[in-house]
């Protein structure tokens, strides 16, 4: 069972074992339009993903690319 969960440190995610490319796909009409898709290589459906809000300047925020996760 997935459950969206709510938005800490500018981050969404769903509450399941390991979010994916397709998780937050299929629930995109849930989240903000202000947020990004930001994913572990490789990039296919089931790769980890988590979405997070960009800076202001419109860079990937630090905790997405300390966790490893890429945006293109």
């Amino acid at each position: 069972m997935t459950r969206l969960v709510t938005r800490t440190q500018h981050t969404w995610g769903l509450e399941c074992e390991m979010p994916t490319i397709r998780h937050l796909i299929e629930n995109v009409d849930s989240f903000d339009a202000d947020d990004i898709i930001f994913a572990k290589l490789e990039w296919t459906e089931n790769s980890e993903a988590r979405l997070f809000r960009p800076t202001e300047d419109f860079r990937a925020p630090a905790k997405a690319t300390e966790l490893g996760f890429k945006y293109r």
